[in-house]
């Protein structure tokens, strides 16, 4: 895996680079690094820790992860608009602008970076320039009552498909290279937390408070698992209690995952 760096928010507006080591050229990541969301990366520590190095102004929020490889970092902000910047300069290489605000975190492979945006389409950009590939476009969202729902699940990319949830409830698998949609798993909920793979299988939560088993070749639910939230009354809380917005980790032969509920859970795979 390539390098990893750290962010920081300045008025919700600014991304701030602190000085890690320069990154794998390939791409062939994306949301945590890696298919089973380990979080580790092959780098070396900071020198300087407290010295910001540049920062990137943008005008919406930066809840986007980055996404570093070949000395790029790519990101989204909540003004709708993807960036290219240099690692070593900030200088902005490319910006593509969608049509809905980014909190999605890029996922790149094979020269593309993969986004989800707000406007409810999946892009496919080139890393080196920004151009539009494809994009594919989702169903509409689910009902939220809530209010507070400006999160949105990042791609995984591996073995030439794509996979991201989508607020209209549904797991997706896309044909990285045409953004031909291959098969969906529809859930009860708006699917914001981004899927994790090991073995065949992608593990995803749901608003509908459920994280689900998939297999990565059909979209067959191979099992789903009800956390409590799934039976907690969020109108008598009077805010959302069910939804699982964390995305799912892989260690060995357990989920690790967060829900609304309040509660972290470790499950069986």
């Amino acid at each position: 895996m390539g390098s990893c760096f750290r962010t920081c928010l300045r008025g919700a507006v600014a991304l701030a680079i602190l000085p890690f080591a320069s990154a794998d050229p390939a791409l062939a990541e994306g949301f945590r690094g890696d298919a089973i969301h380990s979080g580790i990366y092959a780098t070396t520590a900071p020198i300087d820790a407290v010295r910001i190095r540049w920062q990137v102004a943008t005008a919406g929020a930066v809840r986007s992860s980055p996404l570093v490889a070949g000395g790029i970092a790519y990101f989204g902000s909540g003004d709708g608009i993807v960036r290219a910047v240099d690692l070593s300069t900030g200088r902005e290489r490319w910006r593509y602008a969608t049509g809905g605000s980014v909190s999605s975190s890029p996922a790149g492979a094979d020269g593309a970076i993969y986004v989800l945006s707000g406007d409810r389409f999946l892009y496919a950009l080139g890393a080196a320039d920004g151009h539009l590939r494809w994009r594919t476009r989702f169903g509409e969202d689910k009902p939220y009552g809530w209010g507070w729902d400006y999160f949105l699940s990042s791609p995984l990319v591996d073995g030439g498909r794509v996979y991201v949830g989508g607020g209209d409830g549904a797991l997706h698998a896309l044909d990285a290279a045409t953004g031909k949609p291959l098969w969906q798993a529809a859930t009860g909920g708006r699917v914001r937390s981004s899927p994790a793979l090991a073995g065949g299988t992608l593990y995803v939560g749901s608003m509908d408070g459920n994280l689900y088993a998939v297999d990565s070749a059909t979209g067959r639910i191979v099992w789903r698992s009800a956390l409590e939230g799934a039976s907690l009354d969020s109108d008598k809380a009077g805010y959302d209690r069910r939804s699982i917005i964390s995305s799912p980790a892989v260690a060995g032969d357990t989920i690790v995952v967060g829900s609304r509920d309040g509660k972290l859970y470790g499950l069986d795979r």
